[in-house]
C-alpha cells in the first residue's frame, strides 16, 4: 500500500474505534498497531453474556505503487479471522465463550462511520431479541453466508466500485 493510504486507513480505523467504544455499554479495548506490518490493531470486547468480540477495519483493496488507480474499500471484519482457526482446536465449552456472530461488511471509506449505529446494535443484541432489535443498515447490503462460517456483505457502491475495478483489470490484460 501506498504510505497515504497507509495513513488514510490508519486515521479511518482510529476514528472508527474511538466513536464504536463511546457507543458501546461495556468496557472497550483498543489495540493499536506498533507497524503497519505488524499484528492488526482491533476493538475487542467482552459482551454481558461473557463471550469475547472484536473487529478490525482493513484494507480490502488499496491502492499501491504498482496499481495507484485501484479503489480504496474497506472491510470490517466482525469475530472473524485467526480466532477461528483456534476455535477449531478448542473444546466446546471454550469455543462457546466465542461469540457467535461473524460477519466481514466490506465497505467504502466514506461509509464506514455511518454503519457506527448499526453495528453497535447488531454486535450487542442477544440472539432472542435479534430480528427485533436490528435495524436497517445505513447503506443496502449484499449478504451471503459462506457456509456457515461468516456471513459475507458488501456495500451497494464497494461491490460496484470492486466489479468497475476487476472489469478495468480484464480490459487491460486483454
Amino acid at each position: 500500500m501506498a504510505p497515504d493510504t497507509i495513513r488514510a486507513v490508519t486515521e479511518i480505523r482510529q476514528e472508527f474505534y474511538r466513536r464504536f467504544a463511546d457507543l458501546m455499554a461495556v468496557p472497550v479495548s483498543i489495540n493499536s498497531e506498533k507497524a503497519y506490518g505488524s499484528t492488526p490493531s482491533k476493538v475487542s470486547w467482552v459482551d454481558e453474556q461473557n463471550h469475547s468480540n472484536y473487529i478490525c477495519v482493513y484494507a480490502h483493496l488499496a491502492p499501491d505503487m504498482l496499481f495507484p488507480d485501484r479503489p480504496l474499500i474497506l472491510r470490517l471484519a466482525v469475530n472473524n479471522g485467526m480466532e477461528y482457526m483456534a476455535a477449531k482446536s478448542m473444546s466446546r465449552t471454550r469455543a462457546g465463550l466465542m461469540r457467535k456472530i461473524k460477519v466481514n461488511v466490506t465497505l467504502l471509506p466514506e461509509e464506514i462511520l455511518a454503519f457506527l449505529p448499526w453495528l453497535s446494535t447488531l454486535v450487542s443484541c442477544s440472539t432472542s431479541d435479534f430480528h427485533q432489535t436490528l435495524t436497517e443498515p445505513p447503506y443496502p447490503l449484499s449478504i451471503e453466508n459462506s457456509a456457515g462460517l461468516c456471513h459475507q456483505a458488501w456495500t451497494k457502491r464497494a461491490l460496484m466500485r470492486f466489479s468497475q475495478h476487476l472489469r478495468h483489470c480484464e480490459a487491460i490484460s486483454r
